[in-house]
């Protein structure tokens, strides 16, 4: 198997634009993604992200974080909140709702974004 030279590879780089990488990436991440507004209202999630919980592209978009995780995950860290607002990344395991109402376990890191959305 041969591997592109450097060269190669920072043409190829060049050679599409960076948004579109960026894309790819989120896209065809292994790990779920999600990005939620201040509201805590889900505005991208990519396809293993959605596809995990059981739902359509268009339907988690509906849902909001606090459909997600179940209240009690939310009540049991109260700090959690605070950290994520302060600019502190939080890694931790929480139980996310599915569309057919079972709870799955997950690890989620989250941080708060510079325009003000959150990631994890």
């Amino acid at each position: 198997m041969s591997h592109p030279s450097p060269e190669q590879t920072t043409e190829t780089l060049l050679n599409h634009p960076v948004v579109e990488w960026y894309q790819i990436f989120f896209e065809q991440a292994a790990d779920g993604i999600f990005i939620a507004n201040a509201e805590r209202d889900c505005i991208a999630v990519n396809q293993q992200g959605y596809e995990m919980l059981g739902y359509t592209h268009e339907e988690i978009l509906n849902l909001s974080v606090r459909d997600l995780v179940l209240p009690d995950e939310l009540a049991r860290h109260p700090q959690l909140l605070v950290d994520l607002h302060a600019g502190k990344t939080i890694l931790g395991e929480y139980c996310m709702r599915c569309k057919d109402g079972r709870f799955l376990p997950v690890e989620i890191s989250a941080r708060k974004l510079s325009n003000g959305n959150f990631l994890a």
